[in-house]
């Protein structure tokens, strides 16, 4: 059983990998995904826990609490509910690092000095997937 939690945070995390790849990267910006993994088997637990109760929507709103944008967070609750148990797989999650072209960072920083905290919000998450933690937590880097 608790292979099959292992296994569903995994899967939660490369979804949460794949979805931050990005090409135009210029600067590197931490996602917070190693802070989360620690607490991946839990939040497994729950989104099955909610899935077997037939409450899926409880379940993508919480792993968009975490950070994970709503459409992969729907993805990643609908994999769950169709894999259920894979028995003895192995999976192999490596956290990558997330960054922002200077055009971007520049139109952020703009946003920022004219007081327009929430559009330079919106500008991170349009141009890298974050989550609005995430994407808060960078203009709060880069305001400061």
């Amino acid at each position: 059983m608790e292979l099959t939690y292992g296994i569903l945070a995994a899967v939660v995390v490369i979804v949460a990998v794949l979805l931050f790849r990005r090409k135009d990267e210029k600067i590197v910006l931490s996602a917070s995904l190693r802070q989360r993994e620690t607490s991946d088997d839990a939040l497994a637990a729950e989104v099955q826990l909610l899935l077997a109760q037939g409450k899926r929507d409880d379940a993508i709103r919480l792993v968009t609490e975490r950070g994970v944008p709503r459409e992969a967070a729907t993805r990643v609750v609908d994999a769950v509910a169709k894999v259920g148990s894979l028995g003895n797989v192995e999976i192999s999650v490596t956290t990558k690092t997330l960054t922002l072209s200077p055009e971007d960072t520049a139109e952020v920083t703009k946003l920022l000095r004219a007081g327009q905290k929430i559009e330079a919000v919106k500008v991170i998450r349009e141009r890298t997937g974050l989550g609005l933690k995430e994407a808060k937590d960078i203009a709060d880097q880069l305001g400061a």
